[in-house]
């Protein structure tokens, strides 16, 4: 996994990018005065991943339980009315 830098140096409010490189694990860049700098990464590959879907159909098995609850309720009111 490679991480390519970035850095920037916010001067009055604005953001500046340079150009940064890494080697041997060093990063270095080039400036024309001394200030205070960030270094930042990303991860290229990073962006290529797909988060998997988790879901397991909960709400569908949820709604199933309160219809089936439901119906017998409503059969277990009509059998008591028919036959008493």
């Amino acid at each position: 996994m490679h991480i390519k830098p970035h850095t920037s140096m916010i001067k009055a409010g604005v953001e500046e990018v340079i150009d940064a490189n890494e080697k041997d694990g060093y990063i270095t860049f080039e400036t024309s005065h001394l200030s205070t700098y960030s270094v930042l990464g990303y991860n290229a590959i990073a962006t290529e991943i797909e988060n998997p879907q988790t879901g397991d159909n909960i709400i569908a098995y949820a709604l199933l339980g309160i219809i089936s609850i439901i119906g017998l309720s409503g059969a277990s009111v009509y059998m008591k009315k028919r036959f008493n």
